[in-house]
């Protein structure tokens, strides 16, 4: 924490963020998303309109950097 006090050039606390964030969770209603590899991909392929052995091949890719 102490790096983002440094990154606001001593503006905030590390008290004054951790209420922000506390703040912000509470807004968010703790649902929060993990983004993935594959959620990426798919969100891509939403754009880009792969071919179907376009997108098998990326998602062989995803798994296979994942060994």
């Amino acid at each position: 924490m102490k790096n983002y006090v440094e990154v606001t050039a001593n503006t905030y606390t590390v008290n004054d963020l951790k209420k922000m964030e506390g703040k912000i969770m509470t807004i968010l209603d703790f649902d929060l998303n993990v983004v993935t590899t594959l959620s990426l991909l798919q969100a891509t392929n939403i754009k880009s309109n792969l071919t179907s052995a376009a997108l098998s091949f990326c998602k062989y890719i995803l798994e296979v950097s994942i060994l």
